[in-house]
């Protein structure tokens, strides 16, 4: 994908930022549907190459911090490819959502015929300095 563009699926924001930057605001569960919707978000993001998969973990008022689905988690283990990624960076959350992230993650090294680096930052700027240094080959 060359241009940039900007999706909503279910609770979450989705948004593509050329050349190779996939922003996900997540907010509260992530169901089946939404998986199946991102699947094939990803699919069409990652079809010109591998992209920087940056997911913002949001809580929402009563729900403190977002959560993947049983279903979704098996969704994305089967359909979800470590090819389409150049890196994974996950922003905020807490010690479940890290520990889910990385679960949801070794599914996908086993997808898939590439390995990815897995990054757990505090903000978007240290994000976008962590892609900035991995684009040069540098490593934190």
């Amino acid at each position: 994908m060359d241009e940039s563009g900007e999706w909503i699926v279910g609770n979450h924001q989705l948004r593509f930022e050329p050349p190779d930057i996939h922003w996900a605001i997540v907010r509260g569960w992530i169901t089946k549907e939404d998986g199946e919707k991102w699947v094939e978000l990803l699919r069409d993001m990652t079809s010109t190459g591998p992209v920087y998969c940056v997911v913002r973990m949001t809580p929402m008022p009563g729900f403190p911090q977002p959560r993947l689905s049983q279903e979704a988690r098996q969704l994305l283990a089967k359909h979800a490819s470590s090819d389409w990624f150049k890196a994974m960076v996950y922003v905020g959350g807490g010690l479940l959502q890290h520990i889910t992230a990385k679960g949801l993650t070794v599914a996908m090294l086993l997808s898939g015929k590439k390995r990815f680096d897995v990054q757990f930052v505090k903000d978007d700027d240290e994000a976008r300095q962590w892609i900035k240094a991995h684009r040069s080959g540098g490593r934190r």
